[in-house]
């Protein structure tokens, strides 16, 4: 078993979000917290990663587990990068685990699991479905999660606006097209 560990700091989640996908700049930050990952098992088909939590005081406040997607093993140099964002609006700041970058169309996609705070049990809820949303940005503004893919063309790219529910589902709200320089063509307004 190979481990490698992260220990992460507000500073340093900030750069490691530029390396494993697109974050809305004015994305609000209600808590901030000290996550340390580590990937275990790197050499088999599905690596694992553990997340601790740790609480405003240093103390442990949970444990995080899961597992990358089917990737080649030269696509997992971003697999456990962490990304702190309040995910589904609700005024808390959520947790996201890289699951590492895949090309397609000559552009890579990324996946994230999503770990969303309960302030009722005051512990983070996986969230299902959330790997299912490629290239994921918030739109604070409009309160949901943009997903896209670049399209065969290689100048397309399609947009999807998904809500993410508290069941563990997401729930597609419109979907749209921008073709090169040319104008936004929303099919879902």
């Amino acid at each position: 078993m190979k481990i490698i560990p992260f220990s992460l700091a507000a500073l340093a989640v900030a750069a490691m979000i530029v390396s494993c996908g697109s974050v809305a700049e004015n994305a609000p930050q209600a808590e901030q917290w000290d996550i340390s990952v580590q990937i275990t098992d790197l050499q088999l088909e599905k690596p694992r990663y553990e997340a601790l939590i740790h609480n405003s005081e240093g103390g442990s406040k949970q444990m995080l587990e899961g597992y990358t997607s089917d990737y080649p093993q030269d696509m997992l140099e971003s697999f456990g990068n962490v990304w702190q964002a309040d995910v589904n609006f609700d005024g808390h700041t959520d947790v996201m685990i890289c699951l590492g970058m895949m090309p397609a169309n000559n552009h890579p996609i990324t996946y994230y699991d999503a770990w969303l705070y309960d302030p009722q049990t005051d512990k983070f809820v996986f969230h299902k479905n959330f790997r299912l949303i490629c290239n994921p940005q918030l739109d604070d503004d409009n309160q949901y999660v943009l997903s896209y893919v670049v399209l065969p063309d290689g100048k397309t790219k399609k947009y999807i606006a998904y809500a993410i529910q508290n069941d563990g589902t997401v729930k597609k709200l419109k979907e749209w097209q921008v073709k090169g320089k040319g104008k936004n063509k929303d099919k879902g307004q």
